[in-house]
């Protein structure tokens, strides 16, 4: 049997399951056996759980969800302004439209607060501006709109590098190098 020095002359079997690096400490695991051991330690106070810890995907779903309703309505609008369908009946879709983009909006920012500088940012501003070149060049409303669905489908499958490049602040660090092109 070979003993650990540094555990009070543990076997290192023992040593290896009680040492405070183990993986069991991560889970609170450790740290309720511990307190068990020693009595005299204070419990450690209780918090009620955070939301967002009893959910943690939440964000993730609500953009999913804000995503999947506005390329629904959008959907729903751009068939109708491509088909020449008069813009009265199309006024809810264009309220819904603008609303789950505002969601969208409000989701990215509080994700990333840096996101107007960055890529995917600048491609948002992109996509906005068009949309409101529409209201001042109706004329255009067809040509405006492909290039919206073109501008809105690069801004949400282009790559990382290129989602993450700052206006301000220039490619992404990691790992002390810059970000290959």
């Amino acid at each position: 049997m070979v003993f650990n020095k540094s555990v009070d002359r543990l076997p290192v079997e023992a040593a290896s399951v009680n040492h405070p690096d183990h993986r069991q400490e991560q889970s609170g695991l450790h740290r309720q056996q511990m307190i068990q051991a020693h009595p005299t330690q204070p419990k450690p106070k209780s918090r009620p759980p955070s939301p967002w810890v009893l959910f943690p995907d939440t964000m993730r779903w609500l953009n999913i969800g804000a995503r999947t309703g506005h390329i629904a309505v959008t959907g729903i609008l751009f068939g109708g302004l491509v088909l020449a369908v008069d813009f009265v009946r199309l006024g809810r879709w264009h309220l819904l439209t603008i609303v789950t983009g505002l969601i969208l909006l409000a989701l990215e920012w509080t994700h990333d607060s840096r996101w107007p500088h960055r890529g995917k940012g600048l491609l948002v501003l992109l996509h906005l501006g068009l949309c409101l070149l529409i209201h001042a060049l109706p004329t255009l409303t067809v040509p405006l709109l492909w290039c919206i669905l073109i501008s809105g489908c690069i801004g949400s499958h282009m790559p990382r590098r290129y989602r993450h490049w700052s206006i301000l602040q220039g490619w992404e660090v990691s790992d002390g190098k810059k970000t290959r092109l």
